[in-house]
């Protein structure tokens, strides 16, 4: 069984990469497409209407997605009575913001934002939708539905809002295309996992996970509010062309992130509940995983670092310059958290998620009161930085708190990204030379891909020749012929877990 367990797990990250892999593309292409013709205020008025729709959406949700990942054991009756709460939730959120939009323009003082609002209220129940059959296909480590689902939605989203931009629909070419997106996911998860609820609401059959999502709901709303705190302070104090340059500087350094943790981490969350009762064994999990996010994620942010210039002129433009001095201090933040992410797999998967909200109220609050500072400067530079210092100094406290659940250290994980951090280091010097010496002449496409191109080959080499132990790992996420192609021969595999999964 532990053979049959580990060739689902690594099926499914699989199928979680291939889905990532294309959706980044995707939203790459539109951003390109999209970015030069709107500018950075549009951008800016979507972020302003995200800060607080993304709250709503966590409040809706409840943790009950998690809640039935990592349960032992879920009656049919206790699921749809999950469902039935969380579509009722979302469409009492999704009346409440149409009511609130007017009161969320006269805060930002722009009277726009009141139609935008309204519209991506819709999202609030599509998106409510979607959370028990996502939930399910996760129980059942069945990520090839997931990818169709997430692949299919994102091609359609990223179509309609390419259409409207040409139509000329300005802010509103975001804000469909978002809306599309939702509604497409959820109706297309329902079809693919198969799942029609029950005509049941018993509230009282939930009680047994009201705890593990209430304190999982707990730790997203105050872990939502101090990421989102310099966003409300930007848009509230400097305005919608400030907040546009700042979300996007902090987008184009979380987009290729969030889908390299977000490719691993709904799959290793999903085999870590299936073993949570085996500690050592979700250790081993847990490091060799967290080594393969930092094989992608610190390359990844070192090279931006040293590229960021000709990536953003080429990119989006050079009305959007003012971006890469920010961009280039979210890679260090975007390198941390890349760690710090896949620590909640831990409180997870492990049923404490009380521990994590008592962590989240204190890192918040550290956080929030970092942000304030900066903000006392007046420029979005100083708010970065501020994140980026604060981020720094929560990192020794949040791996300790959380690896004591499964004896993890900062030690263990210092030694686990070391190999893919050098090699990361190695790489971004190498094409920092490289752009010192090319000719001036060069247009900002002809000098990022050559930079990228140089980038991709000395880090290919170099985590060849230093051979890291996270290599092994990569046919879990490759197609086999292009894993011999770049690894040759080896040994592959996440470690076979001792237990096998939930139905």
């Amino acid at each position: 069984m532990s053979s049959e367990f580990r060739t689902r797990t690594l099926t499914a990250l699989r199928w979680s990469a291939v889905a990532r892999v294309l959706q980044q593309v995707l939203q790459y292409l539109t951003l390109l497409m999209l970015a030069r013709r709107l500018g950075p205020e549009p951008y800016g008025l979507v972020g302003m209407v995200l800060v607080f729709s993304g709250f709503a959406a966590l409040v809706a949700e409840f943790g009950f997605g998690s809640a039935i990942v990592q349960g032992k054991t879920l009656t049919d009756e206790q699921i749809s009575s999950i469902f039935w709460i969380n579509v009722l939730s979302g469409l009492a959120l999704c009346l409440a913001f149409l009511g609130l939009s007017p009161f969320i323009a006269s805060f930002y003082r722009t009277p726009a934002l009141t139609t935008v609002a309204r519209v991506v209220s819709i999202t609030f129940l599509s998106g409510t939708v979607g959370i028990v059959p996502r939930a399910l296909l996760q129980r059942a480590m069945d990520f090839r539905r997931i990818a169709i689902a997430d692949i299919s939605a994102s091609i359609l989203g990223n179509s309609v809002a390419i259409v409207l931009v040409f139509l000329h629909a300005g802010v509103f070419a975001l804000v469909v295309g978002t809306v599309t997106s939702s509604v497409t996911t959820s109706l297309l998860l329902l079809r693919v996992a198969r799942y029609r609820p029950l005509a049941v609401l018993q509230p009282r059959s939930v009680r047994s996970v009201l705890g593990y999502g209430g304190n999982l709901t707990g730790f997203h709303m105050v872990n939502y509010w101090s990421r989102n705190a310099d966003n409300l302070l930007i848009g509230r104090m400097m305005g919608t062309t400030a907040l546009g340059l700042y979300s996007r500087a902090y987008s184009l350094m979380v987009l290729p992130l969030s889908h390299i943790v977000a490719m691993v981490s709904s799959v290793m969350f999903a085999a870590m509940c299936a073993i949570q009762d085996d500690k050592p064994r979700v250790r081993q999990f847990f490091l060799r995983a967290l080594a393969l996010v930092a094989l992608f994620s610190f390359p990844m942010m070192a090279g931006l670092f040293v590229v960021a210039e000709p990536f953003v002129v080429a990119l989006i433009g050079v009305s959007w310059s003012g971006v890469v001095p920010i961009l280039r201090i979210f890679c260090w933040v975007g390198a941390l958290q890349s760690l710090g992410g896949p620590l909640g797999w831990i409180y997870t998967s492990q049923g404490r998620t009380d521990l994590m909200f008592r962590w989240g109220i204190g890192a918040g609050v550290a956080l929030v009161g970092a942000i304030a500072v900066g903000a006392l400067f007046g420029s979005v530079t100083s708010i970065a930085w501020a994140y980026c210092a604060m981020t720094t100094a929560l990192m020794w406290p949040g791996v300790r708190i959380a690896g004591q659940l499964i004896d993890v250290g900062l030690g263990d994980v210092a030694r686990t990204v070391v190999g893919p951090a050098i090699c990361a280091l190695v790489m971004a010097l190498v094409v920092w030379g490289v752009s010192r010496v090319l000719p001036a002449g060069f247009g900002p496409w002809r000098r990022l891909l050559v930079e990228v191109a140089v980038g991709a080959l000395v880090y290919a080499v170099t985590v060849r020749g230093a051979r890291l132990a996270a290599l092994e790992d990569l046919p879990s996420i490759l197609p086999a012929r292009v894993a011999r192609v770049l690894l040759g021969p080896r040994a592959s595999g996440l470690p076979a877990p001792s237990a096998e999964a939930k139905g």
